[in-house]
């Protein structure tokens, strides 16, 4: 029950952390449930990515690349999904999308206007 609860709190902490950080880039006409961010590496490339937090998932595109979906994964801090293969991980307006040990992309959130 307790490794239930922590389950729980660290999923929930997660969401949080995403829609906090990302809550800027919500738009009048984004769907219910779906908050949006970009980010910016430091090449200039940007991916997007659309966080669903009703059912944990996140789609993201990278410079030049087709759409990707994650799921949502245990992670002690921020928030951290994968699709078996490749993991997106977002902390503190950060984003890293990586492949095993290849980082495919590294960036910064796009402040609002």
């Amino acid at each position: 029950m307790a490794k239930l609860k922590s389950i729980v709190l660290v999923a929930g902490l997660a969401v949080f952390a995403v829609a906090g950080c990302s809550r800027a880039h919500d738009s009048a006409d984004s769907k219910p449930g779906i908050v949006s961010a970009a980010y910016v590496s430091e090449s200039g490339g940007t991916a997007t990515a659309s966080f669903n937090i009703t059912n944990g998932t996140v789609r993201v595109t990278l410079p030049g690349q087709k759409p990707m979906e994650f799921y949502q994964a245990m992670s002690a801090d921020g928030a951290r999904y994968t699709n078996g293969a490749a993991t997106f991980w977002e902390h503190q307006g950060e984003a890293t999308c990586s492949d095993g040990n290849k980082t495919l992309f590294t960036g910064k959130i796009v402040p609002a206007k």
